[in-house]
């Protein structure tokens, strides 16, 4: 008989109620029976704002974390639409694929991609297609458009840039393939 018990460690949990309320966790990595490592992950959600430079947090927590995978993206209605998929929902989540599923859900505003992925991103050819690639302390990160504030002032650009960005990676990469519908008003 073969007993597996699986010990998780979370916190410290924050919530923030203030004119910009957010909310976060840790979740620490483990190492198993196996001496298989499991990686550890830090979530955070919050209001947005035009006012905070988000861009600037996620980078210096993905650069200095030395990430695997990061993602910084702002949801809005034409991904939040009901029914989801289970693909769908797991990008609006953050959860990121592991041994069961590898892959990623979708690429996010901006992506920080780490050793893991390293072999995935063709740096010279996505500078190539005009995105904008940051390098250093083993991450890189990519960025569909100039500005976060495009996912909301004009996502129908932003999800033909982040079509086009998608077609620079390996097909299996990404669990979602098609980009949202979007409905005129």
């Amino acid at each position: 008989m073969v007993v597996s018990v699986t010990i998780y460690f979370r916190g410290p949990f924050w919530r923030r109620k203030s004119k910009l309320p957010s909310r976060g966790y840790v979740n620490h990595g483990l190492i198993d029976i196996e001496n298989k490592k499991s990686s550890s992950r830090i979530w955070y959600e919050c209001k947005w704002s035009k006012d905070v430079n988000f861009d600037h947090l996620f980078h210096q927590w993905a650069t200095h974390l030395q990430a695997d995978v990061a993602m910084l993206h702002l949801f809005t209605d034409p991904e939040l639409r009901k029914p989801q998929t289970e693909d769908e929902r797991d990008f609006e989540l953050g959860v990121f694929g592991g041994a069961f599923q590898p892959g990623l859900p979708n690429i996010g505003w901006a992506m920080a991609y780490g050793k893991s992925y390293a072999k995935d991103v063709d740096v010279s050819r996505i500078r190539a297609a005009g995105f904008d690639v940051e390098e250093g302390d083993g991450v890189s990160i990519v960025r569909v458009t100039e500005k976060l504030s495009d996912v909301i002032d004009n996502f129908a650009h932003f999800s033909q840039r982040r079509a086009e960005l998608k077609a620079l990676f390996r097909s299996s990469l990404f669990w979602i393939k098609e980009e949202p519908v979007i409905h005129s008003k």
